[in-house]
């Protein structure tokens, strides 16, 4: 019996600079995603108090990947899995940062990737000012 492909969504990854993230949880939806088991689109958002961008956060994913996935990593479904990655630092105990992680959560389920993107903004802009 095949398994059909979950409906479009986001998740979001909190701690995604840490060591859960890059040795057991980005590798374990990279599996996912090579089993065919993810949907066709969706976000996955990492936040966390670590100053990355998202070309840091998807080369920390993908070193998880290569060191720790069930399967060897593939060029071509990696890139695939990449497009969908994000990165938002936000720690949780920045409280300006965080109401606007939960607000956009139903925006970024449709596939609104802009609006993770303004919250990145916000929350930088908010703590350049201090």
């Amino acid at each position: 019996m095949a398994v059909a492909s979950p409906p479009r969504q986001a998740l979001v990854v909190f701690g995604a600079s840490g060591d859960l993230a890059r040795c057991k949880l980005l590798p374990a939806l990279y599996d996912l995603a090579f089993e065919g088991l993810l949907p066709e689109r969706y976000a996955l958002v990492g936040s966390g108090a670590g100053p990355l961008d998202d070309a840091d956060f998807r080369d920390r994913a993908r070193a998880g990947v290569e060191e720790f996935s069930r399967h060897r990593l593939d060029e071509g479904r990696w890139r695939t899995f990449a497009q969908g990655l994000s990165y938002v630092s936000a720690p949780l105990d920045d409280p300006w940062c965080r109401p606007h992680l939960i607000r956009v959560m139903p925006v970024a389920r449709t596939g609104a990737m802009l609006r993770w993107r303004l919250v990145r903004v916000l929350c930088n802009q908010r703590r350049q000012r201090g």
